[in-house]
């Protein structure tokens, strides 16, 4: 791994670490993956029967739902120990690299990839493949570029000192990956923001009150305009080949 930006193309290694799984221990970490999970179901739709490939699902934090939720779920890592969390036998389980993915074009129904994209060297080359061995929907989430931008030096700088093992991390705009969705054959269908508040806010102020605000939000359309991170699903463009 790169030492000095934590960019890496085994960046799912980090993610599905001990040291990591506890920033989602307790009742704030609970509550940051309910309404992730909750979210990406909603946005994906029926899953009865469809195959899904999770691509650095290591953390665990995906395929166990997508499974309750009629799927049938591949889950991806770069190494056997990337996937150590996962042991569903109902949740198939297969390492190689994350780019380039080992698999055919357009091999699954569905292909989810979460904390991932915004640790890779290059997430262009990244989404192009989660695009290439998806038949029909791709979902991922990522940090929010633009003005949103404007504090990451102070979030980041946060999560340094509350949340030992903190990465350096890229955001992306949303028009810049919408554009990218449309070159690999794609567009979007569904965007929006997880919580209004930075999530470092939650895990570590660990404040209940906090979610009544994340709730207003919601409902005055603020999280989905301006929240993040950001989930975003895509839908292969009918006739359209895999881009390679």
């Amino acid at each position: 791994m790169d030492s000095k930006n934590h960019l890496s193309w085994y960046c799912d290694q980090h993610t599905s670490s001990e040291l990591y799984s506890r920033r989602f221990s307790g009742g704030a970490g609970a509550r940051i993956l309910k309404r992730q999970n909750a979210l990406l179901l909603s946005l994906l739709g029926n899953l009865g029967g469809k195959t899904v490939l999770d691509v650095g699902a290591g953390h665990g934090q995906l395929s166990a739902d997508l499974v309750r939720a009629g799927a049938r779920v591949t889950a991806y890592g770069s190494s056997p120990d990337s996937l150590a969390k996962i042991c569903s036998r109902d949740i198939a389980r297969v390492t190689g690299p994350l780019n380039p993915l080992p698999f055919d074009d357009q091999g699954f129904d569905v292909v989810v990839s979460f904390r991932t994209l915004s640790h890779v060297p290059d997430w262009r080359t990244f989404l192009s493949e989660l695009c290439r061995v998806s038949r029909g929907k791709v979902a991922f989430d990522f940090v929010a570029g633009g003005a949103a931008n404007l504090l990451k030096p102070l979030i980041y700088r946060m999560k340094l000192k509350n949340e030992p093992g903190t990465r350096d991390y890229t955001t992306q705009n949303r028009k810049t990956v919408c554009d990218a969705a449309h070159e690999t054959g794609f567009e979007v269908t569904a965007s929006e923001g997880q919580f209004l508040l930075p999530l470092v806010f939650h895990r570590t102020l660990k404040i209940p009150l906090l979610m009544p605000v994340e709730y207003l939000a919601r409902a005055t359309k603020l999280t989905k305009l301006f929240g993040g991170p950001i989930i975003m699903v895509m839908e292969r463009r009918r006739g359209s080949a895999a881009h390679r």
